[in-house]
């Protein structure tokens, strides 16, 4: 019988204590992320989201950032383009005009992502600035 690799290499005592706390981070970052996920469907499903079917859609600046996901990204080339800063932002058009769905569809799932992921990272930065699970229950 050939004994298993993990019988064949000693067991250190802050081994498995290691393991123990990547696990609990794991289970923390996930539980984190559960909890900004579900908070964040809340307030799309509760907020006034603006469609481009909308008749006060025009009036932001949406509309720019779709010339731009349609047409490309180009600073001051009249008519379409916008002046800066609008044409810096290039990522979220571009990404909103890579994704394989409709313009509309990409830019609701991009700015999803964007808040989801910021309620993750709020979680983390203030873990990391040493705010504690009490000081957040007084609040």
């Amino acid at each position: 019988m050939i004994p298993s690799l993990s019988t064949m290499i000693p067991s250190l005592p802050g081994r498995k204590l290691r393991e123990s706390q990547q696990q609990e981070k794991l289970k923390e970052l996930l539980l984190a992320a559960g909890v900004a996920l579900v908070i964040t469907s809340v307030l799309l499903l509760n907020d006034s989201t603006m469609f481009y079917a909308d008749p006060n859609w025009k009036k932001g600046y949406d509309m720019v950032y779709l010339l731009m996901a349609e047409s490309g990204v180009s600073c001051n080339v009249p008519p379409a383009q916008p002046e800066p800063p609008f044409c810096w932002r290039i990522m979220t058009p571009l990404l909103a005009k890579i994704l394989p769905f409709d313009i509309q569809t990409n830019f609701l799932m991009l700015a999803f992502a964007g808040v989801w992921l910021t309620g993750v990272a709020i979680y983390n930065m203030a873990k990391a600035f040493s705010f504690s699970k009490a000081l957040g229950r007084r609040i």
